[in-house]
């Protein structure tokens, strides 16, 4: 039987334990002899190798057969092979210091890649100094049975730790079987020495929710021991949760996949199939990438990432699993995978319990998370729960549900699962229609925005044009300038018609004067061109000098006759009054004294000149005829 063994010599059956043996091992046997008759027989004989490719050793016309994983001749080609590269920073993996692995940084930058730390310090994790492979055996006891891997045949075997252990300690040319397996820290001796990284403890939806009962499903202490040359083929982690490794002695190298449908749907095909050890997986996908990890780092790796672990050396490593809340949607999604594979061994313990204890929690955060704008992966992740919260709660409570099934699908009675569900669905809600306000509000913003640029860019065309268009006048306005490009060039008086605000505004636009009197909106263009002078009442004068002050005036117009003389005739009338002269900017004043600049409105400034020309002129008019009723009194 597959539990015992015949002694060729005595005929007795003996059973595998009693006589120190593995399934594997005594089907290798090719003459077994017990204690008692090895004395006088010898030792036992095994069959005759005939290959190192095949799991099978003894397989006759084995060399017309493929390579298969986890043999010496696949571990030799997968060392010397090239077609897997190395991780690139940032882009396939993270590096970071231990202080810079946050909670707060990984919810800004995410926990989709790998995140590699060089050094332990800063993550705060406590591992017992003296722990290492030669130590191993004092911190559990010897009779613990262990579920290890014997990596050459790629199967699973059940032993005791002691058994394990002593294989370590054979050289390694003795050594027949090669092992990997892993033990639980909550088990140690001295298990309170043994504390995970400190970003763990506060991802983990077990360490932070979970209730402090019995049954607690404790994994994210672990400590795993490979053989040199153990190869851990591609596989996902129980639960699609994360992972942690850190190396404590040993060297290993990590075969990363990232989980895209497309892998995902290869990782299947791969799996189901009956020769899966004859396919190399990773020539099957796309972008796969190598990690290799020496003594003292630490490595992160994602939920649902497909990898597979070659160990160069004899290693100790610390390490566990864990769920959390930084990709619930990734999180279930591949779950739900895994158990659409039917495989044994993919289960996380009390996975839908830990996820009832983490939604009052979930929900917690969203609602402080609500008036502001939360992280995208935790609205995909609350969608995402809702619906499987539904699901399980539905499936509770029907009635064709079988016992296993009602145990391994618990629903945590201390919850209100309905009310969490409902709590949920409505900050859900509140969320949508906070970022559909948000978004309404941004493209205000982003049309007001691009009608402001519009209009700032019309006003520059527009500036563009008139400075490097020539400026075109109408005929009076062409006039006016010749007659003033004359008065310039010449020292002699000119009378010339013309109306001061039209003056001004020819003068200074033909000077390229920024300033423009035109900028008043609410001055007419007729009211600029033809001014409506309000009457005033006329002073009584003698005949004579009404007569001297009309000669100055026509019937037929209103526009008044002032004298341009050169800048010589004025240097005696700079002490009484200041001229306002075409192109200065200074203040002028009038005859009564007061002040008038180019920012005053222009009906007060053309009012102000003509009445100042007016008096002048007046003034003109008195003092000769002061003068000739003097000579005719002589």
């Amino acid at each position: 039987s597959s539990s015992s063994i015949t002694c060729n010599n005595c005929q007795r059956y003996i059973h595998l334990e009693c006589a120190n043996l593995l399934v594997h091992q005594a089907q290798e046997t090719s003459i077994f002899y017990c204690q008692i008759c090895r004395p006088y027989t010898g030792p036992s004989i095994l069959k005759t190798i005939t290959n190192h490719h095949r799991h099978n050793r003894n397989a006759e016309n084995a060399d017309q057969l493929p390579i298969q994983t986890g043999t010496p001749d696949f571990i030799n080609y997968l060392k010397r092979s090239t077609s897997i590269p190395d991780a690139r920073s940032m882009i396939d993996v993270k590096r970071m210091r231990g202080q810079q692995l946050s909670l707060k940084e990984l919810i800004l930058s995410g926990f989709d890649r790998p995140i590699i730390v060089e050094s332990k310090n800063g993550l705060e994790m406590s591992i017992d100094s003296e722990f290492n492979l030669s130590t191993v055996c004092k911190y559990y006891h010897e009779d613990l049975l262990v579920d290890a891997i014997e990596v050459t045949r790629q199967i699973k075997v059940k032993t005791k730790l002691s058994y394990l252990l002593a294989q370590f300690k054979l050289g390694h040319d003795e050594r027949q079987d090669v092992y990997a397996f892993r033990v639980n820290m909550t088990k140690n001796i001295k298990g309170e020495q043994f504390i995970p990284p400190r970003i763990v403890q506060r991802l983990s939806w077990v360490d932070m929710y979970w209730p402090d009962v019995p049954f607690k499903p404790l994994l994210t202490k672990y400590c795993f021991l490979s053989m040199r040359n153990a190869y851990n083929d591609f596989h996902i982690d129980i639960g699609a949760a994360s992972a942690w490794y850190h190396i404590i002695n040993g060297e290993q190298t990590f075969y990363l996949i990232e989980p895209s449908d497309e892998n995902l749907a290869h990782f299947e095909k791969w799996i189901k199939s009956e020769n899966l050890h004859e396919i190399m997986f990773y020539r099957n996908v796309s972008n796969v990438f190598k990690v290799k990890l020496t003594e003292g780092q630490t490595i992160f790796i994602p939920n649902g990432w497909i990898y597979s672990i070659l160990t160069h050396d004899d290693t100790v490593a610390f390490g566990g699993y864990f769920l959390h809340s930084l990709n619930i949607a990734k999180q279930l999604s591949v779950n739900d995978f895994l158990k659409s594979l039917q495989k044994p061994g993919l289960d996380f313990p009390a996975y839908e319990l830990t996820n009832w204890y983490a939604a009052p929690n979930i929900l917690k955060l969203a609602k402080e998370n609500l008036k502001n704008q939360p992280p995208k992966h935790l609205s995909m992740g609350i969608a995402a729960l809702i619906e499987k919260l539904r699901f399980w709660l539905i499936r509770s409570k029907s009635k064709r549900s079988t016992n296993e099934q009602q145990q391994q699908q618990l629903i945590p009675k201390a919850v209100n699962c309905s009310k969490i569900i409902r709590d949920l669905n409505r900050c859900l809600r509140k969320k949508k229609k906070n970022n559909q306000n948000n978004n309404n509000k941004d493209q205000i913003k982003l049309k007001s925005k691009d009608i402001i640029e519009h209009t700032s860019q019309q006003q520059q065309q527009q500036s563009s044009s008139t400075s490097t268009q020539p400026f075109t006048l109408n005929p009076e306005e062409t006039k006016i300038k010749d007659l003033v490009d004359a008065e310039s060039s010449s020292n002699s008086n000119l009378k010339i018609k013309v109306n001061m605000k039209l003056a001004q505004d020819v003068i200074r636009r033909s000077m390229d004067d920024p300033y423009d009197l035109n900028s008043d909106q609410n001055v007419s263009k007729e009211l600029l061109l033809f001014p409506k002078s309000k009457k005033k009442k006329k002073r009584q004068h003698d005949e004579e000098l009404v007569k001297i002050i009309e000669s100055t005036k026509r019937e037929d117009d209103n526009y008044i006759y002032m004298d341009l003389d050169s800048p010589e005739d004025h240097q005696q009338n700079i002490d009484n009054d200041t001229i306002w002269k075409p192109g200065t900017t200074s203040t002028a004043m009038n005859s009564s004294g007061k002040k008038y600049s180019k920012n005053s409105q222009s009906k007060t400034m053309i009012g102000s000149i003509n009445a100042d020309i007016i008096n002048r002129q007046q003034a003109k008019a008195i003092e000769k005829h002061g003068q000739s009723s003097l000579s005719s009194s002589s």
